[in-house]
């Protein structure tokens, strides 16, 4: 993780973090009790991307890239014993085209060993590839399909977001669209159960389990929602989703954002089934 430092040492380290701020201005407010301006994130252009010299340009989107990242702690108190494989590097947390719905990124890179014959924790590894996934999650649940509440204009106020950490509950999405549609499933899923509405509901239950399907589905809760992914469709003019949620995976079909033709989300058929999950330690 990069490290910002002044070159006047009598700056406090708190004041570190700070960039394109003059010394005197840090230290003034230092002195005063004044809280130092914070600079704005990192920013470039297509049209700067398209003209300036490739040094210029790699020092930049370095800059506006590593922006979006969290600093993470890796150190653990019990002393590792294998070469390093992996790190998982997380986004900051970000407001989205969506109302009340946020998002961050987690990024796995993969890493290599420069010498094949090290094989201990001290071995000089080097990045390899790397693989990203999204994750979201809603502040407030969605008031319509997405078509019609998403803005792409809007500016996306931080405060929607402001208050939620990852320790919060995310779920797993391609996108901002597929998130909204998955979960707005769900919950249309379990207010026509509620409501009495007919619908093809196969269900593949545990042995231990006691409660009817549609009372396990309406016990659920949205907020524990896992992963959100796309499935094909038999009938023309639906769409389909997979929905992970509390050791169940629902596959949900709704109608689509079809004219003619009926609302879109209404529900027209859920297969559930019970997961087995099986889970292996790792050695560090």
């Amino acid at each position: 993780m990069r490290q910002w430092r002044f070159v006047n040492a009598t700056a406090p380290a708190s004041l570190g973090k700070m960039r394109n701020v003059p010394s005197i201005l840090v230290l003034a407010c230092a002195m005063f009790g004044l809280q130092a301006p914070v600079a704005a994130a990192p920013t470039i252009s297509k049209s700067e991307i398209r003209s300036e010299p490739p040094s210029v340009t790699d020092k930049r989107l370095r800059d506006v890239v590593w922006d979006m990242f969290e600093q993470q702690d890796f150190r653990r108190k019990k002393a590792p014993t294998r070469p390093l494989d992996y790190v998982f590097l997380q986004t900051k947390i970000q407001t989205t085209h969506v109302p009340g719905l946020c998002r961050y990124d987690s990024v796995q890179i993969d890493l290599d060993r420069a010498d094949p014959n090290d094989a201990g924790p001290d071995a000089q590894t080097r990045a390899v590839g790397l693989t990203s996934t999204s994750l979201f999650t809603f502040v407030s649940p969605p008031k319509a399909d997405f078509e019609t509440i998403v803005d792409y204009s809007r500016k996306k106020p931080p405060a929607d977001c402001a208050g939620v950490s990852a320790k919060t509950s995310f779920f797993t999405a391609t996108d901002e669209r597929e998130a909204t549609l998955g979960y707005r499933a769900l919950t249309a899923l379990q207010d026509a159960l509620r409501t009495g509405k007919k619908f093809p509901l196969e269900c593949s239950l545990y042995p231990a389990d006691s409660l009817p399907c549609a009372t396990i589905i309406e016990a659920m809760k949205p907020e524990e929602l896992e992963s959100v992914d796309p499935c094909d469709s038999d009938n023309r003019g639906t769409v389909c989703h997979k929905l992970e949620i509390g050791g169940r995976l629902i596959t949900v079909t709704t109608t689509g954002n079809v004219t003619p033709g009926p609302p879109p989300g209404e529900i027209v058929s859920v297969k559930l089934s019970s997961l087995i999950i099986w889970a292996d330690s790792v050695v560090d």
